[in-house]
């Protein structure tokens, strides 16, 4: 049973888990000590929306649902800065989403391009049955037009 590949598999498991459990637990002490980095802080990145929707029908139908949008950009966008949102915010450092509505089949689907720094990403269409999708994955695609603007 000892030389059995089964019992093997479960106790390097069982030693990796523990191991892993262990560095969760002792992780401030670990940094307090040194032997493992500070985290790197997180810096702002202030966002807006500019909804380019052009027919006023589509726009009437599909209102921009700001709350829903704030929350897939802030999804997108991870824990490496901390996401301002600012209705009126301009300038090169400010993360643009471009948003525009087209009614398809009765339903709204969306899509989004960013622009940051004078660079433009996009544009993202809303996955299938997922409203404002496009929106995280904007986010997403821009983390590394991030790193290239100074805070």
């Amino acid at each position: 049973m000892f030389r059995s590949d089964v019992f093997r598999a479960v106790m390097a498991l069982a030693v990796t888990g523990s191991a892993a459990g262990a560095l969760i637990v002792f992780t401030p002490e670990l940094r307090a000590t040194g032997l493992l980095p500070d985290p790197a802080p997180q810096r702002d990145v202030v966002y807006t929306f500019i909804n380019i929707t052009d027919d006023l029908d589509t726009r009437q139908a599909c209102p921009l649902d700001l709350a829903a949008a704030r929350d897939k950009v802030e999804t997108g966008l991870g824990q490496t800065v901390r996401p301002v949102y600012s209705p009126i915010a301009d300038g090169p450092d400010v993360l643009v989403h471009e948003v525009e509505a087209v009614r398809r089949n009765g339903d709204c689907q969306w899509s989004s391009t960013v622009l940051i720094g004078g660079r433009l990403e996009g544009p993202h269409d809303d996955q299938p049955d997922a409203a404002l999708s496009s929106l995280e994955r904007a986010s997403r695609s821009a983390r590394p037009l991030l790193l290239d603007v100074r805070p």
